[in-house]
């Protein structure tokens, strides 16, 4: 450990991440058996973050606090990938007519950085910030297939695959399996596996020749996103990542 860390500070940062990734809030037994911390550290912690609003007690449990949601949206924006991304986004969508979006991954989920809006009243809209679980989302599966293969490894045990309609995957092997089919494709798919009547598209934004740090995709209802639009918005999406990849190699 760095002679210049602070111990406690980097618990509460342990604490906040392990509350982060949960999909349900969480008791202080629980998180301090978890980290292996002694149970009066984590009280000192949970309460101090939850003064500064940075957590909210429900009963005995702990979930994100809305100091957060502030925070966060002023790091994405004051992104650079942001700023370099809007304009083929933004085409994308001029071309499609459909939402896209610029997505990263975040831990054991994806989460969008960037959105440029579809002009249809009826459209699919996600806001920056919004995160997705990885198993079930074009980005989460793009970002997984073209990653780095020691951290797709990493994020693959940590998977539960939670099923969110009939379509979604929920065995590891099926999964794998997915991922070679993607990268054979060069682009990943959410044939409604999040949310019926959606259909996703994503493709890989390579920073480097090895590996992808960001996905380009677009969110669209499959009564106007049909199946025979695909390899057409699969194009479009792929000269935009090209380009936006060119600008931050």
């Amino acid at each position: 450990m760095s002679e210049y860390t602070i111990p406690n500070l980097k618990n509460a940062c342990k604490v906040l991440q392990m509350i982060a990734d949960s999909q349900q809030p969480l008791t202080m037994s629980h998180i301090a058996d978890t980290l292996s911390l002694p149970r009066s550290t984590v009280f000192r912690i949970l309460t101090t973050l939850c003064e500064q609003g940075w957590l909210f007690r429900e009963e005995k449990s702990y979930r994100l606090g809305g100091a957060l949601i502030g925070l966060g949206r002023k790091a994405i924006n004051s992104s650079t990938i942001n700023q370099l991304a809007r304009p083929f986004l933004k085409e994308v969508t001029e071309l499609t007519g459909e939402t896209s979006q610029l997505a990263m991954l975040s831990g054991k989920r994806t989460v969008i950085l960037e959105v440029e809006d579809s002009p249809h009243p009826l459209a699919a809209h996600s806001r920056p910030g919004t995160e997705a679980d990885i198993h079930c989302s074009a980005s989460g599966k793009v970002l997984m297939a073209f990653g780095s293969e020691s951290d797709t490894q990493k994020v693959l045990g940590s998977l539960s695959f939670e099923r969110h309609t009939g379509k979604t995957i929920t065995d590891r092997s099926a999964f794998e399996s997915e991922l070679e089919r993607i990268r054979s494709a060069g682009y990943a798919i959410d044939e409604q596996e999040y949310h019926e009547g959606i259909r996703c598209i994503a493709v890989p934004v390579f920073e480097n020749a090895q590996s992808a740090s960001y996905s380009i995709g677009i969110t669209a209802s499959t009564h106007r996103f049909t199946r025979r639009k695909i390899k057409g918005f699969a194009k479009i999406l792929q000269d935009a990542a090209t380009q936006l990849g060119s600008h931050i190699a």
